[in-house]
C-alpha cells in the first residue's frame, strides 16, 4: 500500500485508503505518527511533501519545523520532496503546463518551478522564496535572519503582528507590497509562462490575486509579463496530489 503525506508549519495531512486526515504538526512527533501510520497499514511506498529544503531525501533546510531525519523511518520506498516543488507538479499536470511558477504562502513562503515535466533542482534551497533579503525587520525568522521576505508578507507575517483579518488592519498596504514585490521577483527570474498562488494565506484572502494581476506590471520586468497568466490554484491539497503523482510516476522521473 502507498502513504501520500503532507507536512507544513501549521497542518499534517495523510492521504490513506482515499481518505484525507488532518492532524496538526505542532502537536505531534511526526516520524513516531509516520512510523505508527506505516506500521498499522502494511505501508510499502511513502512519498513525503515537506515545508523545508530537501535533496536526495534529506531535509537541510527547515525554518518552520524542527529538523526530521525521514531516513529514520522503516519502510521499503521512501520519497521526500519540498512541498511547493510538489505543488508546481501537481498543478503543471493540472494544466499540461511545461513552465510553470508556483508560490505557495502559508506559514512561510515558497515557489516551485517546473520546466519541461521536471522539477528544478539544484541543491535542495533552490526557489526559498520567503527567505530572499527584503528588508530589517524588528522579528527573526526561523531560518536565523531578520530581512527575510517571509517576515512581511506571510501567514507567519501576520500571527507575529496578531493580525486576524488581513484586508481590513493596519498592515495591509506593508504586506501587500512584499507581496508584489516578492513575487515579481521571481517572475523577473524565471520568465514562466504561468504563475499559480496558492497556500493558507491565499486560500482565505483570494483577492490577492486579482491585486496582484493588477499591480505586478508597475514590478517585474514588462517582458516577463508578456502572455503571462496568473491563477489560483484548483487544486485542494497540492502537495499531498504531487505526492501521489511521485508514487505513480516515480520520483527519478519528475527532477
Amino acid at each position: 500500500m502507498n502513504l501520500a503525506v503532507d507536512i507544513g508549519g501549521t497542518f499534517f495531512r495523510y492521504k490513506l485508503n482515499e481518505k484525507i486526515y488532518i492532524l496538526k504538526t505542532k502537536e505531534i512527533d511526526i516520524l513516531t505518527t509516520l512510523q505508527n501510520i506505516i506500521d498499522e497499514n502494511n505501508i510499502k511506498n511513502v512519498a513525503i511533501s515537506f515545508a523545508g529544503g530537501v535533496y536526495n531525501n534529506r531535509v537541510i533546510f527547515s525554518p518552520n519545523i524542527k529538523k526530521i531525519d525521514f531516513n529514520k523511518l522503516k519502510v521499503k520506498n521512501l520519497f521526500v520532496e519540498n512541498d511547493v516543488n510538489l505543488a508546481a507538479l501537481a498543478n503543471s499536470k493540472y494544466y499540461k503546463k511545461d513552465n510553470l511558477l508556483a508560490i505557495y504562502i502559508g506559514t512561510g513562503i515558497g515557489a516551485g518551478f517546473v520546466y519541461k515535466d521536471k522539477i528544478f533542482k539544484t541543491g535542495g534551497v533552490e526557489l526559498e522564496l520567503g527567505h530572499i533579503p527584503y528588508k530589517k525587520s524588528k522579528f527573526i525568522c526561523g531560518c536565523g535572519k531578520d530581512n527575510c521576505l517571509e517576515l512581511f508578507a506571510s501567514g507567519r507575517a501576520l500571527e507575529l503582528r496578531n493580525i486576524k483579518e488581513l484586508k481590513n488592519s493596519n498592515y495591509f498596504d506593508e504586506f501587500t507590497e512584499a507581496f508584489y514585490k516578492g513575487i515579481s521577483t521571481a517572475i523577473t527570474l524565471f520568465n514562466p509562462k504561468m504563475v499559480v498562488l496558492g497556500g493558507g494565506v491565499i486560500e482565505h484572502n483570494l483577492y490577492l490575486v486579482d491585486l496582484l494581476k493588477e499591480n505586478i506590471k508597475n514590478f517585474a520586468l514588462k517582458y516577463s509579463l508578456s502572455n503571462l497568466k496568473i491563477v489560483a490554484s484548483p487544486i485542494i491539497d497540492a502537495p499531498l496530489k504531487g505526492a501521489e503523482i511521485v508514487l505513480k510516476e516515480g520520483y527519478e522521473n519528475i527532477i
